[in-house]
Formats: structure tokens, sequence, C-alpha cells
């Protein structure tokens, strides 16, 4: 270690990476990535998709329908998927982005299912 630096602690590390949130939030306990149909709507090809709701609405699965659905998990519920109710999980704004952009990562194009 250079004189006059401190190791890094956690606070300095930033906010944890989506992968990370997704474990520790225990998302993955609903969610998948590989396209299998699990408890809620897929990863997989999510972003950018249209994505059908309980009411009939069709929707663009982008960043801020992410947003939405992660802070206020029963405004828009997708279809099919309403025997579950997702629960509301604090996240700061830093924890939101690296949700979504972790969502992102799993593809463009697709139908959700």
């Amino acid at each position: 270690m250079l004189a006059g630096c401190a190791p890094a602690t956690d606070s300095d590390a930033g906010p944890p990476s989506g992968e990370e949130l997704a474990i520790s939030k225990n998302c993955v306990s609903c969610h998948t990535v590989s396209g299998a149909r699990s408890v809620g709507p897929t990863w997989r090809s999510l972003f950018g998709s249209d994505v059908e709701l309980e009411d009939g609405q069709i929707v663009t699965a982008d960043a801020a329908y992410l947003e939405r659905s992660i802070r206020q998990p029963q405004s828009e519920i997708v279809a099919g998927f309403t025997t579950v109710e997702m629960p509301t999980i604090e996240l700061n704004e830093a924890e939101v982005a690296s949700l979504v952009d972790y969502i992102e990562s799993f593809g463009r194009t697709g139908s959700l299912g």
C-alpha cells in the first residue's frame, strides 16, 4: 500500500452490481435469466419487448417500465403472473439502475413468456 493511502472500504466500492442485487434481494427466486417460465416473468429477451399486462394493455419493457415495475411492482402486472404478489423492495437510484442494466443485458428482442 502506498504511504498515506487508506485501504478501500465497502463504502468506496460503489453500488452492488445488478447480479449481486438480484441475488441478495432474492429476485432470482422468481425471475429466471434462462427464458424458463417461473413465478415471475423471465428476464431473458425482456428488455425492449412488448409485454401484455393483466388489463390487456401492451407496454414496451424499456428502462422506464422496468424502473416502475421494480419500485411499484403492483402497478403494471404482466398477464399470467397474478398468482404471487411481487414484494416492494427498498432500493436507491443507483441500485435500481444496476438492476435495470442487468435485466437489459439479457437481450433486447423477443416476447415475454
